[in-house]
């Protein structure tokens, strides 16, 4: 347990940044950079069963995106939003 204590605050640092490298990729049009970290991240997530968090991480990412959703990091993200994403039947 100890390891995945590390983890979780390896995440949770990590969520800090992840919004200052988005600007940073945004500026250098490098949107697809910003992507795949913050699906890394959503993966950290995801596995630690922070799923708001992980959907928190990702879907303003993914939101930005107007083309190219058949590309495999783009594919991926949308599977991994899907995964997480709260269902209907939990939201009633």
């Amino acid at each position: 347990m100890h390891g995945m204590a590390k983890l979780l605050q390896l995440g949770r640092r990590l969520v800090k940044i992840v919004p200052i490298c988005g600007l940073k990729a945004r500026d250098l049009n490098a949107r697809m950079s910003q992507l795949r970290a913050a699906t890394r991240l959503c993966r950290v997530w995801q596995a630690n069963g922070e799923h708001e968090a992980a959907a928190r991480t990702l879907a303003p990412v993914y939101a930005t995106f107007t083309e190219g959703f058949a590309t495999a990091d783009l594919l991926e993200a949308r599977n991994l939003l899907a995964a997480v994403a709260p269902t209907q039947s939990s939201a009633t």
